[in-house]
């Protein structure tokens, strides 16, 4: 800064001089910077602990609790209803003498919440024009800024735009120093808010048409200040300014996503919801692209964007001269049912509800719909995606270093070796078995013994458990105890058959919605495709040992004798004398006490 600089620095408020060369209307100042804050703070946790008090109490609107709503103040009980006017009436005293400055008596017609809202919001909002507190008088409000958040040395980094601010966020050293000096970007902003207080009050009804009133504000706003900005000179700033546009869109704001109407020369006839959806959609259009020419998944896409911001940006760039851009991709679960239940005339819903038995159908008209490539879409608006895109890489190339790789740099899953998830050993998958299928084993070769049915050999170990206990144990011994074990095929199996239904790779499977591969795994179970059987030597100690429990004595050792499963030679046979057998008398009626099973005594 020359001298001249200086010294007229010393004398003139840059911010409120930008903001009174542009405002048609009187202005009035809310500044935060002049509020003891430490001396105030008590009268305003007691508001805040009245108004969290009164939320328990009444009905909100959209979540939040209006002083000013008569609906809402009217369910207040009346102790809590004064504590809310005196706690008001304090907060709103906070802020009144610095609107009482400009003329004595210009709040007498503003109610204390509106106060209380305007100090809120003056703390937490940073810069803003209201143009509703004092429209009866035609007075704009105009809030500064809050400490140092507007100065070029903390405006991008933790100041007003806080982009290398919080967890997840850029790495401030990798940002350059801004162009200008501050009372530049004191003078941007200020004439920024000076045009608000030109523009009429939102008339929205509903959250889209006030989003693009707002948007469209917003880009009037920045036309005017940039060129001022350009008239005197300083584009290097209003560049800056545009570049911090385009990365606070890919940000999520939306509603200041103006980048494309403040270039050098653009033109601006109004704002279109197109515009509006294109903000919306920017960051995921161009994480697609990225992940599309990188191979990294979703995750390490924003991570990339955000720790190596120059080697996103060659990435996307490459990708944009491709010309596939918006990249084509595949529909999102939600518009795969919708296009497919469609295509089978049924409403979304009650996909769940398909018939099982009619799957085969509902296949073949998903690998229809896949084979003539139904099921892929670009994005809407492409060229206004394609040219903030560029402004993107631009802004990119202008506001970060140059080498911004980090010190563990990001690589795709390809890239790694992570050892193959291995399945549980069949041995270890049969001894779970024998633990799990124990009673129903012991009921079914029982109801095989006496050709009765499982209900009434279950019955009979509740009615009878000696019995049941003797008859289990001469199989045991004369080895006809039959092992065959139910073995549950592993998730990773059934994903196996699931992927070779819809004929895709098992790694791919996540690529068909949900509600499509359960449908598939529920029309595996019912043909029995989820399951085999196969003898299960491990049932045998299972067995013994529920025995011995209830006993209290060992089993005798099973017999090995070539009609057992478990004979490898004649030689492995022991005899036993065997005890004269049961007849095979059938079990018609008993009465049952409480489950034996559970550890309670039975009498027939």
């Amino acid at each position: 800064m020359d001298i001249l600089g200086a010294i007229k620095s010393v004398f003139i408020d840059e911010y409120k001089f930008g903001v009174e060369r542009q405002s048609q209307k009187p202005v009035v100042y809310v500044d935060v910077n002049q509020i003891d804050q430490y001396q105030n703070k008590p009268a305003i946790e007691r508001l805040v602990t009245t108004i969290n008090q009164i939320k328990n109490q009444v009905t909100l609107k959209d979540g939040l609790f209006d002083p000013d709503d008569p609906d809402q103040i009217n369910q207040i009980p009346q102790d809590l209803r004064k504590k809310l006017e005196t706690g008001m009436a304090e907060v709103a005293d906070i802020v009144r003498p610095q609107l009482e400055e400009f003329h004595p008596g210009l709040t007498s017609n503003v109610s204390n919440a509106k106060l209380t809202r305007l100090l809120v919001a003056a703390f937490s909002q940073g810069p803003f024009s209201d143009k509703s507190l004092l429209k009866d008088q035609e007075i704009c409000v105009i809030n500064g800024p809050n400490g140092s958040e507007i100065d070029p040395d903390h405006l991008i980094k933790d100041g007003l735009f806080g982009l290398a601010k919080g967890i997840g966020a850029f790495n401030p050293e990798h940002l350059r120093p801004l162009p200008g000096d501050k009372e530049l970007w004191d003078q941007l902003v200020g004439e920024h808010e000076g045009e608000h207080c030109n523009q009429p009050e939102k008339t929205g009804q509903t959250e889209s048409e006030r989003d693009l009133q707002t948007l469209d504000g917003e880009i009037k706003s920045d036309r005017v200040a940039l060129k001022s900005m350009r008239d005197a000179g300083h584009t290097d700033v209003a560049q800056a300014w545009v570049d911090i546009r385009i990365i606070s869109t890919a940000e999520g704001d939306n509603t200041h996503a103006s980048s494309l109407f403040i270039e050098d020369g653009a033109d601006y006839t109004g704002v279109t919801q197109n515009n509006l959806d294109a903000a919306k959609d920017l960051r995921n259009e161009m994480n697609r692209a990225v992940q599309t020419i990188s191979g990294l998944d979703d995750n390490q896409t924003e991570q990339l964007r955000k720790k190596d911001p120059q080697k996103y940006a060659d990435y996307l760039e490459e990708q944009i001269k491709t010309g596939d851009f918006p990249v084509q991709h595949r529909m999102s679960d939600f518009e795969i049912e919708n296009r497919l239940t469609k295509e089978i005339g049924i409403e979304p819903d009650k996909l769940l509800d398909y018939p099982t038995s009619q799957f085969p159908q509902l296949l073949e008209t998903y690998k229809n719909l896949e084979q003539n490539g139904e099921f892929q879409t670009r994005a809407d608006n492409p060229e206004l995606l394609m040219k903030m895109s560029e402004q993107y890489v631009g802004a990119t190339r202008r506001l970060f270093v140059e080498n911004t790789t980090p010190k563990n740099p990001i690589v795709s899953h390809s890239e790694k070796t992570s050892p193959d998830t291995e399945e549980t050993p069949l041995p270890e998958r049969l001894k779970e078995n024998a633990d799990l299928e124990l009673y129903s084993s012991m009921d079914r070769n029982v109801a095989k013994k006496l050709g009765i049915s499982e209900e009434q050999a279950y019955n009979l170990n509740e009615a009878n458990p000696d019995r049941y206990m003797t008859l289990v144990e001469g199989m045991l011994k004369d080895g006809t105890y039959d092992t065959k074990s139910t073995i549950q095929l592993s998730q990773q199996e059934i994903s196996a058959k699931v992927a070779g239904l819809y004929g895709v790779e098992q790694k791919n499977l996540s690529n068909i919605p949900y509600s499509l591969r359960s449908k598939a795994e529920g029309y595996l179970q019912e043909k029995g495709e989820t399951s085999y059987t196969a003898n299960n030597p491990y049932l045998i100690d299972a067995v013994k040992k529920h025995i011995e429990e209830y006993r209290g004595e060992p089993v005798l050792e099973t017999s090995a004798c070539p009609n057992s499963p478990f004979a490898e030679n004649a030689g492995d046979c022991t005899s036993h004398k065997p005890e004269a057998p049961l007849a095979p008398e059938k079990v018609t009626s008993l009465y049952i006490q409480p489950q034996n099973r559970m550890g309670f005594a039975a009498t027939v």
